[in-house]
């Protein structure tokens, strides 16, 4: 071999001549590096996200939204070739169109139907999103809109209704859309009050806390949890929570004590919190501190 074609593995990259050639590669021993097609980038990249899903449907669905959201970060800025494609996945950076074509991607490796919906949001600008097969139902998901700088995703816009994603997404055309009015997230995993409940204080209070039980804080600090208020009086569902805000606390906080959570949460100062009108869906922030034994 020529000594100007000298190969050496450095960080996953090729380096020719003292350049670096950014093709990712695999070696084969006694034999020249083989440059992977993008169909085996593509793999590549996806194999790691794909790994020990769960079985449960919506658990599964769920991974596939929390992985690639964690795999990739929003780009800004004026558009660049590859962004309408799944090379986000491969780039770990993309727009809207590059996060719901790598969404679809997963769930089709995964054996879930998945479709590709493109038109504009209520902010004016061309987007897109998906609608995906869970149970027999065809629900809809905004990877883009569920980007969080916490340590986990949002769920806003993850396995709603036709009707509550219709309030901010415009289909270009006039294109046929199941109803997909079926149980989301939200209500097959018990993180949702019904806004007419007699006892939604406590409604409240559990929906919290088996949220937060489910996603335990590894340590003290900052945490985040939704619920989603089901059917009316949604607007005086909403009054009530403000009203009962630090008893709403007191009762995560006591049905975490008594199942002898190793974290609890501070039921006094400051607290923030979000409501999302279009989804219906309440953030909560509350502070996770150690439980006193």
């Amino acid at each position: 071999m020529n000594s100007m074609k000298f190969f050496r593995l450095l960080f996953g990259f090729l380096i020719l001549a003292g350049s670096m050639v950014s093709e990712p590669f695999t070696m084969v021993s006694g034999k020249e590096p083989v440059v992977l097609t993008e169909t085996q980038k593509l793999q590549q990249a996806a194999a790691p996200l794909l790994e020990n899903l769960p079985e449960e449907p919506v658990r599964k669905l769920e991974a596939i939204h929390d992985r690639l959201l964690e795999h990739l970060s929003y780009r800004e800025g004026p558009a660049q070739p590859g962004d309408n494609t799944e090379a986000a996945l491969i780039n770990g950076y993309g727009i809207c169109d590059g996060y719901s074509r790598s969404f679809q991607y997963l769930c089709s490796q995964a054996g879930i139907p998945c479709r590709l919906i493109q038109g504009s949001s209520i902010r004016g600008i061309p987007h897109s999103w998906n609608m995906v097969l869970l149970n027999g139902e065809w629900l809809y998901v905004d990877t883009t809109w569920d980007e969080s700088s916490n340590e986990r995703p949002y769920h806003d816009y993850f396995l709603v209704s036709l009707k509550e994603m219709e309030r901010e997404h415009f289909p270009d055309g006039s294109p046929f859309l199941p109803d997909g009015s079926g149980p989301g997230y939200y209500e097959q995993l018990g993180y949702s009050v019904q806004a007419d409940s007699p006892t939604l204080k406590e409604d409240f209070s559990k929906a919290f806390a088996k949220q937060f039980q489910d996603f335990p804080p590894g340590k003290p600090g900052a945490v985040f949890l939704e619920v989603k208020l089901l059917g009316e009086p949604y607007l005086e569902s909403r009054k009530a929570f403000q009203q009962h805000l630090y008893s709403i606390l007191l009762g995560i906080h006591n049905i975490l004590e008594n199942n002898g959570s190793p974290y609890t949460i501070k039921t006094y100062g400051a607290i923030e919190y979000h409501f999302n009108d279009a989804t219906r869906v309440l953030t909560l922030y509350p502070v996770a501190v150690k439980r006193n034994h």
